[in-house]
């Protein structure tokens, strides 16, 4: 059956009330209750609760793993989606090996040298994607805002043979047998394009500054 079915995410299966559909993603929970188990599948898209019953009652999956369930959508008031899988079938794609921390609490309690050695499993945890899709939400937002208003987007070089502004020191690198340096402003290209008749432009794209600070927090590279 899973050869000609398609992948579902958690979102889309809020409309899909009694279709047959076939779930992947990560372990976030099971929990066992008797004869039957409960078991949390995490996608990009949200978590969809899997009800185990019958012989998939008691099935053994370690958190984070990779699963994939085949299953009927039910409606229900006990998730938050109104909805849950009713699994038909359970497979392991890839089991996971015993975590370095524990992923499923409200904060990460783990310091920042395991937080970042460990990257891509502490990007799983909600509140550090939520970083990444709050940026990406305004990113866009901003972006529509500006073309709506007959903005046109540029992408200006980041490998400049000078610096763009005065009193910003700036990033040196090898460039063959060339000296060149990061760009720390896209000024200068927007002035050009602003000149040459686009009138509108903008850009989105890191800049860099060779500045030292004595804070740790200092950011020598950002979006502007």
């Amino acid at each position: 059956m899973e050869s000609i079915m398609k992948r579902s995410l958690t979102k889309e299966c809020t409309e899909q009330g009694g279709k047959v559909v076939l779930l992947q993603g990560w372990v976030k929970k099971i929990r066992h209750l008797g004869n039957v188990s409960f078991l949390l599948i995490r996608d990009r898209s949200g978590v969809m609760q899997c009800v185990l019953e019958n012989e998939l009652a008691g099935y053994k999956v370690d958190v984070e793993s990779v699963v994939q369930v085949v299953g009927e959508i039910v409606e229900t008031s006990k998730t938050e989606l109104g909805v849950e899988v009713l699994a038909h079938e359970v497979k392991i794609l890839n089991g996971a090996e015993p975590l370095p921390f524990e992923i499923n609490k409200k904060k990460l309690q783990v310091g920042l040298d395991q937080l970042l050695n460990e990257r891509v499993l502490s990007l799983r945890h909600e509140r550090t994607a939520a970083v990444f899709k709050v940026k990406s939400t305004l990113v866009q937002s901003f972006s529509d805002f500006l073309i709506e208003n007959d903005f046109t987007r540029i992408f200006t070089p980041k490998i400049v043979s000078q610096g763009a502004e005065g009193g910003a020191n700036v990033f040196k690198l090898p460039y063959f047998q060339k000296e060149a340096y990061l760009a720390q402003s896209p000024q200068f290209y927007k002035q050009m394009m602003v000149a040459g008749g686009l009138e509108r432009v903008f850009e989105v794209a890191p800049v860099y500054r060779a500045e030292h600070h004595n804070s740790s927090r200092h950011l020598n590279e950002y979006i502007s």
